[in-house]
């Protein structure tokens, strides 16, 4: 069962008299029980895509669909508790003014889900699931870890059942050993409710041990995107293989073979005509420099290169 669908959404920010096109043409598709993992360097449109993702603001172009159904209207109230979200920084996204009981209980209370004594017995039934203790319930954020209030979060954006939970880098700002908890909580939580991630990240690591599928965006644009395992081990867009190539592994024999970078990303206020990589790809013609590549199947996965078949793989 497909929970959330992206149908070519666009967001333009204006900028004086031109836009800033930061989701420029995206869809996908995440069923229950799913992680889809979106990757790219910063400034590609991630985080702008998990707003639109959770309804947090309307696209400009395209549409967002929750368990099937379109949020729009009066309709996107409702689908937005169908949709929750983990921010990246658990130190600013509790207040330090509430106990964690508080903020657990709130999202129910502001639904009207439920007794007060009802909410309280589900927010300590969260706290147990999250692996926190009982006595987290009366505590204040500053009392915890990072670690510990990224549970929290996790904890709060469950409360309401969703059927997707968007997390936007709910792990880059923890210790690499905390990450390591924190991710498997998440896929036992997965497992047992049956939710489904939208995982936005820069780290690829993360993205092998979370994702079954990936969208790789490059200036706001699907690059490739696929099965996990296809995308990630048998790259097919110039630029998928510099995200790999970029990403550090102890083992040598787990090294990918190093790819030369030149250039710089286009403006995304001055978009430039065909093929967004032209700067900095090597395999460059002037067909790139013209036409913009479609997204095609290629392999196991749709890649938006002209010459997907002829790059070479690891």
């Amino acid at each position: 069962m497909t929970v959330l669908e992206a149908v070519n959404v666009v967001r333009h920010y204006p900028v004086g008299r031109k836009l800033l096109r930061a989701v420029d043409g995206v869809s996908f598709q995440l069923a229950a029980g799913r992680t889809l993992a979106v990757v790219g360097e910063s400034g590609c449109g991630k985080s702008t895509l998990a707003r639109l993702a959770a309804l947090m603001e309307p696209p400009t172009a395209g549409k967002i669909l929750v368990t099937g159904q379109p949020a729009e209207g009066p309709a996107r109230r409702t689908l937005q508790l169908q949709n929750q979200m983990v921010f990246q920084n658990p130190y600013a996204s509790l207040n330090p003014r509430r106990t964690i009981g508080e903020a657990l209980i709130e999202p129910l209370t502001i639904n009207r889900r439920g007794t007060r004594p009802e909410r309280i017995a589900d927010a300590r039934q969260m706290l147990d699931r999250v692996g926190l203790r009982p006595e987290a319930f009366d505590r204040y954020p500053h009392q915890f870890s990072g670690g510990q209030r990224q549970r929290v979060a996790i904890a709060r954006a469950l409360m309401l059942r969703p059927a997707v939970v968007t997390a936007d880098e709910p792990v880059s700002a923890l210790d690499v050993s905390v990450q390591a908890q924190v991710l498997n909580l998440m896929r036992d939580l997965q497992d047992e409710l049956g939710i489904a991630y939208l995982f936005i990240s820069h780290d690829i690591s993360v993205v092998r041990h979370m994702a079954q599928d990936v969208l790789v965006m490059y200036a706001g644009r699907p690059a490739e995107q696929g099965d996990a395992d296809a995308v990630l081990n048998r790259p097919r867009h110039p630029y998928t293989r510099l995200l790999l190539a970029s990403t550090p592994f102890v083992d040598p024999a787990r090294r990918a073979t190093t790819v030369a970078v030149r250039g710089e990303p286009p403006s995304p206020v001055d978009p430039i005509p065909g093929c967004a990589f032209t700067s900095r790809c090597p395999h460059v013609t002037e067909q790139c420099r013209t036409e913009r590549p479609l997204l095609r199947l290629v392999d196991k996965q749709l890649v938006a290169c002209h010459y997907a078949e002829r790059i070479g793989l690891y």
